[in-house]
């Protein structure tokens, strides 16, 4: 293995790499030119969980797991906590079960203040502190709604 490929291997993390013979037919984008010198990366314009690993002139198509998405400067993350307005498009799912992707957090809708944390497809079942819910948008375990106070807690719901 030569040194620039092992150095590519490790700045990837969690993340694979493809050719640029391997770059999907749906995108018509240009690839970017890399300067000689040095490793870096580049976001994807249009994947949240693709980017380009530029590596002394050469460029590599590189994408995080399903689950994750590319921060510029600082890797793959959870996707929910990555901000993808301006690169909409994702991978495929590849997830099932409680597992919608592969890597993520996700509620478990047959019981108030569970969620499943999802890592490489394998749910792992986790619990709010009691009295909170789990927030399936925001990722968070909070306070309950009145609505959802009614119908997770009813034993402790205040009729007024």
């Amino acid at each position: 293995m030569n040194i620039s490929f092992a150095i590519l291997i490790a700045l990837c993390g969690v993340c694979r790499v493809y050719s640029e013979t391997l770059l999907d037919p749906r995108d018509s984008e240009e690839w970017p030119r890399c300067e000689l010198g040095g490793t870096y990366n580049l976001p994807h314009s249009t994947y949240c969980d693709r980017f380009f690993i530029c590596s002394n002139g050469n460029v590599y198509l590189s994408q995080c797991d399903d689950g994750l998405a590319y921060i510029p400067y600082k890797g793959c993350a959870l996707l929910h906590t990555v901000d993808c307005s301006t690169r909409p498009d994702l991978q495929t799912p590849k997830g099932s079960g409680n597992c919608p992707r592969l890597n993520g957090l996700y509620k478990d809708y047959n019981r108030c203040g569970q969620f499943f944390r999802c890592t490489n497809g394998t749910a792992f079942l986790e619990e709010c502190d009691p009295q909170f819910v789990f927030d399936d948008f925001q990722k968070i375990c909070r306070n309950p709604t009145e609505e959802e106070r009614r119908q997770c807690f009813p034993e402790t719901y205040d009729k007024k």
